[in-house]
């Protein structure tokens, strides 16, 4: 391995050792990647933290990559704020509950549109919030499925819409 290869790899992990935590906290609270962004202590790349974020939902069931089927429970991985002997916050994983409920999932193919002027047209068509979440989410190319919750109805509502145009 190469010393700028050894230099980007040890830079990547202990970047997400420093905010991981605290991004799928935040996430889980229905944060935006900019508003967490906003809201960490330390510098992190948007796309970063959208990495952490998807890698975080995909793992917790939130997103599926593949159809789901009718009997996928749903973890719910829990987070608690603890401070270091300078008082600086940082989060660790404290346990892991499983939802018994089976979730709704929406169908979503935000990483689809081979059109950038469509792809504009449905961005024009969303809340800042919910532009964020699309733009700054490294969705596949691929269609995933996203466990049901508002914002991901205003989203593909907003798609339907313009697919109906």
């Amino acid at each position: 391995m190469s010393k700028d290869c050894f230099k980007e790899a040890l830079g990547n992990f202990t970047s997400h050792v420093a905010y991981a935590g605290a991004v799928k906290h935040m996430a889980d609270l229905g944060l935006t990647p900019t508003e967490i962004k906003n809201k960490l202590l330390f510098p992190a790349e948007i796309s970063a933290i959208g990495n952490v974020m998807w890698e975080h939902f995909v793992k917790e069931g939130t997103i599926l990559l593949d159809e789901p089927k009718g009997d996928t429970p749903r973890s719910k991985l829990v987070y608690e704020k603890r401070y270091d002997n300078a008082g600086k916050p940082f989060f660790i994983q404290v346990k892991g509950v499983t939802n018994t409920e089976t979730p709704t999932y929406l169908p979503c193919s935000f990483g689809m549109y081979k059109s950038k002027t469509i792809f504009n047209k449905f961005l024009e068509q969303l809340e800042d919030c919910d532009k964020d979440y699309v733009l700054n989410m490294p969705w596949p190319p691929q269609k995933v499925w996203h466990a049901d919750n508002e914002r991901i109805r205003r989203i593909t509502c907003a798609q339907e819409n313009l697919n109906m145009k």
